[in-house]
């Protein structure tokens, strides 16, 4: 046996210094590179330590290279480790899974060659990290499924056509709208109005930006739609058009509303104007007024009494062109504003100059109007106002005219009443001789009849002084419960005859700074009614007491009540419900329009809660400071009683 010939000390060195620079090469590599035998590692440098998260280059030489394939590639790594060994030649690249020191796989992309290290056969692997890339593109054939998912379940078409016209890709929506499938030639029956657009719009495609959209409508499933259509075109790697790609959207339905829209506008226009032609039309002053109280259209009729232009109050505060002020010149605070009141409660408010005197006042000119104002609701809310005013002056005058009238005649009707009264008193006392029988009872019923005049003159003359304003009020400390028992008192008769309960709450203050004899005849006209038209064992109930800074009157009833039909007018002049006029035919319906007149001309209020059938109760309060003195040239007249009923 021959002796083994060792490597010579030169070449020795030389296979060392050959390795060194292998491997200080390598390990500057941005990539991983690992030398094995097959089984164990020899070499591996920082960049593969790192992939793998080793701490030391040390630690993994002479461990095997099994750990460090995934489970699901160790059989093909296998292979291609005994492929090279046969064959001598390089595996190629290919994508495989590794495992890191924490047991965590990662995505490579790995190389072998089969090379000697250290005098030995030996393998070279050459791998990178490519995980997320593997990511990106999972997330990227997962959007591509999406996206065709999209495609294919959504209305949106889309079709792509080569030059040669024939189409090469198309979703399902469009094979479902156009009934074409792949390798068809393209066509698509075109609305004749919008042949020419469609040409024109294609030829943008010939030149940069080699893009352009139009509306068509084009037939579909036998029924000409209107399709919004994107098209443009798609280039090869070089640069080159290969196809031309449309994108439609279904816009019929779209299409129609805008029609329908562009109706509803006409008819809206046609319709303003006809509006605003009557408002202009209108004897009224007509403002529109937003939710913040500022003035966004007013007539001309308005414009003409402002004594200024629309475009000169469009934008103002309607309080500041037209402010309020009372029968005595005193300035009305926003709070009770009719405008005011309606946006807030978002309830219709009329102040009629009529019933309750207030004045327009432009220019320090007084004048008296009559004003509505209504909220305007969207839904709930309350988004303005319109507010509809006229110059009543004309109506003030004939009012006033007819109110002196009216008290003038009754003055002259009084005097003759009177002396009837007294003759037919003179009589039936006996002072002229007996009187019996047949004849007596026509004299108590002419006696009756006359007192019943004698009121209704007495109520007119009082709703004259009333509108004229020439009624006193001489106010002085008054004790409201003594007051209210003597009007029960005087129905006393009447009270018994019924059998009605009556239950009195009086609680302080029980004096009030009040003329007694207006004070008389808002409790006499309330006590009265609540008799009148509580049927038999019925109940009254009177309560005096404080309520904030008022004195506040409670009268209630459990008579008839009032019908909610009825209810809006029980205030107004002559007016008497259906109820109560079957209940009580000689009423004039003047008792509780004298009631509210005087209550609001002495600063309170009066308010009422009824329900058919069950009762009615009635409010009113007096400020707790009492009545203001007023010189006036006649007093009011409280409604005298019969004893005899």
């Amino acid at each position: 046996m021959g002796k083994i010939k060792l490597p010579s000390p030169a070449q020795i060195k030389e296979l060392q210094e050959s390795q060194e620079r292998y491997e200080k090469f390598f390990q500057a590599a941005l990539f991983g590179v690992v030398i094995h035998d097959g089984k164990r590692i020899i070499f591996g440098n920082q960049e593969a330590v790192r992939l793998v998260g080793g701490k030391s280059q040390k630690e993994f030489i002479g461990k095997s290279i099994l750990p460090f394939i995934h489970p699901e590639s160790r059989v093909a790594v296998a292979k291609r480790i005994l492929k090279m060994m046969v064959t001598g030649k390089t595996a190629p690249l290919f994508k495989e899974k590794f495992v890191r020191v924490n047991g965590e796989p990662f995505n490579v992309e790995v190389t072998s060659t089969p090379i000697h290290y250290q005098g030995k056969s030996a393998f070279q692997t050459i791998f990178r990290d490519i995980n997320t890339q593997v990511k990106e593109e999972e997330e990227l054939r997962q959007e591509r499924q999406r996206l065709s998912g999209i495609l294919n379940t959504q209305n949106t078409l889309v079709v792509r056509v080569d030059l040669k016209n024939k189409i090469t890709y198309m979703n399902a929506a469009y094979k479902r709208a156009y009934g074409l499938k792949v390798g068809d030639t393209f066509w698509v029956k075109v609305h004749p109005d919008d042949a020419k657009a469609t040409e024109e719009a294609l030829a943008k495609l010939q030149n940069p930006p080699f893009k352009c959209a139009l509306e068509q409508r084009s037939e579909v499933r036998g029924k000409w739609r209107w399709v919004w259509w994107e098209d443009s075109v798609i280039r090869d790697s070089q640069g080159k058009i290969i196809e031309i790609q449309g994108v439609g959207f279904d816009i019929d339905a779209r299409k129609k509303a805008e029609e329908e829209l562009m109706k509803a506008k006409i008819r809206a226009e046609e319709t303003a104007a006809q509006e605003e032609a009557l408002l202009e039309s209108i004897g009224e002053g007509v403002v529109s007024i937003d939710v913040e109280g500022r003035i966004i259209f007013i007539n001309k009729v308005a414009q003409r009494v402002i004594g200024k232009s629309a475009w000169e109050i469009a934008g103002q505060p309607f309080e500041r062109l037209l402010p309020l002020v009372d029968e005595n010149g005193q300035h009305i605070p926003k709070e009770r504003m009719p405008l005011q009141v309606a946006l807030e409660k978002g309830e219709t408010v009329a102040v009629s100059s009529i019933s309750t005197p207030y004045y327009f006042k432009p220019d320090s000119e007084a004048m008296p109007i009559a004003l509505t104002a209504t909220p305007v609701k969207l839904g709930k809310d309350t988004i303005g106002a319109i507010v509809v005013f006229r110059d009543v002056r004309m109506e003030k005058k004939v009012d006033r005219a007819k109110t002196e009238f009216v008290s003038l005649a009754s003055h002259q009707l009084l005097t003759p009443l009177s002396a009837i009264k007294w003759y037919l008193e003179l009589i039936l006392a006996g002072d002229t001789g007996e009187v019996k029988g047949r004849l007596k009872d026509y004299l108590e019923t002419v006696y009756k009849s006359t007192s019943r005049m004698g009121n209704l003159v007495n109520a007119l003359l009082n709703v004259s002084r009333l509108e004229m304003g020439t009624f006193a009020v001489n106010p002085e400390n008054t004790e409201i419960s003594a007051l209210a028992d003597t009007i029960l008192e005087d129905f006393a008769a009447n009270i018994s005859g019924k059998r009605l309960t009556v239950k009195k709450d009086y609680r302080p203050p029980r004096r009030l700074k009040v003329d007694p004899n207006l004070m008389h005849i808002i409790l006499q006209n309330l006590i009265s009614n609540a008799v009148k038209y509580t049927p038999e064992n019925g109940e009254i109930t009177v309560s005096l007491s404080k309520k904030g800074e008022d004195f506040l009157i409670q009268v209630s009833d459990t008579g008839l009540g009032i019908s909610q039909e009825d209810q809006p007018e029980v205030f107004t002049k002559l007016f008497r419900g259906k109820n109560i006029q079957e209940a009580d035919p000689e009423g004039v319906g003047l008792g509780l329009y004298i009631v509210k007149s005087m209550v609001e001309r002495l600063g309170g209020k009066i308010w009422f809660t009824s329900t058919e059938g069950k009762g009615t109760t009635f409010f009113v309060t007096i400020p707790l400071t009492g009545m203001v003195k007023r010189e006036g040239s006649r007093t009011l007249i409280a409604r005298k009683e019969n004893a005899k009923k």
